[in-house]
């Protein structure tokens, strides 16, 4: 496609953002929201950065509601409150539901304990960004030369639909007006028409957290593979990983961070999933090491996925001899920084130009956008 075709595009969508229909029906949602106090089901990271994003907007939220959680959220310093309690002291809350995986079950729960559905803003696509109209120009150069790289529509309008939200300054989105097109999460990593998986599978999960995905690889390739390399830098997620990967066979599991080089950093950890590399002086002191180090002298990674909390371009950089030499299929995460769209994919490309790109987005939200690279 031409860049100019991108244009157009884009000037088709800033139109539709500042229409004036467009505007109304997303300010009739807001509206309704800012009449009532708000309560947020879910205190965990995307809790945090709707109650931000709120915040940022000057929405007052009065406290996080979860089925397991306690206490005060330390980031906010916002209460955390039981279900129940929605029916007695917050009985006029409104209540938006946080989460971006399990939506549909707790509307299901909320309504189980006689909380109208009119209290229930749930399965809006979460807008979580303070950006403005001059963040978005800043960066039209980059995804003008990303939509480029990618030659399938359905990547392209992943490209418009992220631009579509960053051009959209509220921070929820009525569902039929959804600007990303969603794919299955169970397939995220491992989409069928990209991803084949091999018995010689060398896999190497950046970011294991407990273990998740490590599961589903096993799964997919009924415990058929050569090796699987786990690399969790997170104290908490690596001790709850070796626990719930114990049984499996072929598996090491490598309590670092992958980076460019070998060295120490700083890390905020137990932040359960959203655990990464700090840029203050906060944090607890990790190791790092990079792919092309550590698979010095055994068997290269014949998959590479990353999910690594903004450090995926950094890690990638320590990849280069790696992806040079053999071309393993990359799977990464291009969501965590607003440039990643388009500095990964040309970064991968410097190294190789016999890769395809795919970009696949998995969630109500703007997190979990996927590069593919095969």
């Amino acid at each position: 496609m031409s860049m100019k075709h991108f244009k157009e595009e884009f000037a088709e969508m800033k139109q539709l953002c500042e229409s004036e229909q467009y505007i109304r029906e997303i300010d009739a949602t807001w509206e309704q929201l800012s009449k009532n106090p708000i309560i947020l089901y879910g205190a965990g990271a995307v809790g945090v950065d709707v109650a931000s994003t709120l915040m940022h907007y000057g929405i007052k939220v009065l406290c996080f509601c979860d089925k397991y959680k306690t206490g005060i959220q330390k980031d906010t310093g916002l209460p955390i409150v039981s279900p129940q309690l929605l029916l007695t002291e917050y009985k006029d809350a409104m209540i938006i539901i946080s989460t971006i995986y399990y939506a549909d079950e707790i509307k299901n729960e909320l309504r189980s304990l006689g909380i109208s559905k009119n209290r229930i803003f749930a399965k809006f696509f979460l807008n979580i960004h303070t950006l403005n109209p001059g963040d978005v120009y800043s960066i039209l150069d980059g995804y003008e030369r990303a939509y480029g790289l990618f030659d399938d529509m359905k990547s392209k309008k992943v490209i418009t639909g992220r631009l579509k939200c960053y051009m959209t300054m509220k921070p929820l989105i009525p569902v039929h007006m959804t600007p990303l097109a969603i794919s299955p999460l169970k397939s995220q990593y491992f989409e069928k028409n990209l991803i084949t998986l091999r018995k010689d599978e060398v896999f190497v999960d950046g970011g294991m957290y407990t273990g998740d995905t490590a599961d589903i690889f096993v799964n997919l390739t009924n415990g058929e593979y050569k090796h699987y390399y786990g690399f969790e830098p997170d104290g908490e997620n690596y001790n709850k990983a070796t626990i719930n990967l114990a049984n499996r066979s072929n598996m090491t599991l490598v309590k670092k961070g992958l980076y460019s080089s070998v060295k120490t950093l700083r890390f905020n950890d137990n932040f359960a999933s959203s655990s990464g590399i700090s840029v203050s002086d906060g944090g607890s002191i990790i190791n790092v090491t990079s792919i092309d180090t550590y698979f010095t002298g055994i068997n290269p990674p014949t998959f590479i996925k990353m999910d690594i909390e903004g450090a995926e371009l950094d890690a990638l950089k320590g990849s280069g001899q790696i992806i040079r030499t053999y071309k393993p299929k990359l799977a990464i995460c291009a969501y965590h920084k607003l440039e990643d769209i388009f500095t990964l994919p040309e970064l991968i490309k410097k190294y190789r130009d016999d890769y395809k790109f795919y970009l696949r987005h998995y969630t109500n939200s703007l997190n979990e956008t996927v590069l593919y690279a095969v």
